[in-house]
């Protein structure tokens, strides 16, 4: 069968991945409705959504576009073109991306009960408050940048370099000399 078998088996993929984003849609919208369709996670079921629908939208294009050769193929890569300009998702917006972020650093209970099943380690509150520390110095980030660091007073100055110390504490990794890691 050589390459023959090799485009079915390209093409039974992509209707795999289809079905696999469907049921993933279909699980979001569950699990949306049994946690009891609460306001602050409805930007991360538009998300998951737009992100699922965008996958299969991709998915389509690719049977469209290698599906058949000859008149055939013609028509399924008109089809293609078509669905593109009737797609079902379009692409993530970074603002949506920017309400998730700001909701899981603010809200404990969202991030907990999101993060349930995720090792999450035992630093979750320093890296909390750390973001807390950055959003707050942001505006003298601003206007250090802006006109300069002579423009900035002693309780911008300190509010800088404690978000900072906080952001280099979370970030920070073990380092080890080349005797003790070879004593290992």
């Amino acid at each position: 069968m050589g390459a023959g078998l090799k485009r079915r088996e390209s093409l039974s993929g992509r209707f795999a991945d289809i079905l696999a984003e469907m049921y993933m849609l279909t699980a979001a919208l569950k699990r949306f409705k049994v946690e009891g369709e609460k306001k602050e996670d409805e930007v991360l079921l538009k998300v998951a959504m737009e992100n699922g629908f965008n996958e299969i939208d991709k998915a389509f294009a690719g049977i469209y576009q290698n599906l058949s050769k000859g008149v055939l193929g013609i028509f399924f890569k008109l089809m293609g073109f078509y669905s593109k300009m009737n797609s079902f998702g379009s692409p993530i917006k970074d603002a949506d991306l920017h309400k998730i972020a700001a909701l899981l650093t603010s809200n404990a209970s969202v991030r907990d009960r999101i993060c349930s099943n995720i090792f999450r380690g035992g630093r979750i509150d320093e890296l909390v408050h750390a973001s807390q520390a950055m959003r707050a110095a942001k505006p003298a980030i601003s206007k250090r940048k802006r006109l300069g660091e002579q423009s900035l007073d002693a309780n911008e100055i300190e509010l800088i370099d404690q978000a900072r110390a906080l952001q280099n504490k979370i970030v920070a990794v073990d380092s080890y000399s080349q005797e003790e890691y070879s004593r290992c």
